[in-house]
């Protein structure tokens, strides 16, 4: 039961802006999978700091134009992707913001050099902040948890990918 002496407008913009985090953050990775990279691109500032090194072992751009670009070629060859995101425990400080949340990652691509899907599960640490009133993503560290499947399906996405934009 809530006491409604302790409610004020501060407790009240605190669940509003924990909200529009996590609005954006869903945002964010359903846009991968709808390949919609002006929305992505929408999510992020301009500058930012992705450290996906427990993934893949490699730097992600510190540039949010470069990062979506890397996004489209990696995963635009799929046939389908799929990037869950729950139990998020958001905490904001003024016009900062940290998310911590599950994640759950699936990759598809008919293929026949192996499996036909690749997964991967674990936790993202997610920083934001605000931007004339609107929440942006400027911060992302992956702690992988798991990975089943084919591996080798990003590159067979990657020559997908660059056929279909050749062609």
């Amino acid at each position: 039961m809530i006491n409604n002496s302790s409610v004020n407008d501060s407790s009240i913009q605190n669940l509003i802006d924990q909200s529009d985090v996590i609005r954006i953050l869903n945002r964010f990775v359903l846009s991968i999978d709808t390949r919609n990279y002006t929305a992505m691109r929408d999510c992020l500032t301009d500058e930012i700091d992705f450290d996906y090194s427990a993934l893949f072992g490699t730097i992600m751009p510190s540039s949010a134009d470069k990062l979506v670009e890397d996004v489209c070629k990696n995963h635009a060859g799929f046939r389908a992707t799929q990037h869950l995101t729950a139990n998020h425990v958001v905490t904001v400080d003024g016009d900062q913001a940290t998310c911590t949340a599950n994640f759950a990652a699936q990759h598809f691509l008919p293929n026949d050099r192996g499996g036909n899907l690749w997964a991967v599960g674990g936790r993202y640490d997610y920083q934001l902040m605000r931007v004339q009133k609107n929440w942006k993503i400027y911060g992302c560290t992956i702690h992988v948890a798991w990975t089943d499947g084919n591996l080798q399906l990003f590159d067979l996405a990657r020559e997908q990918f660059s056929a279909a934009d050749e062609g």
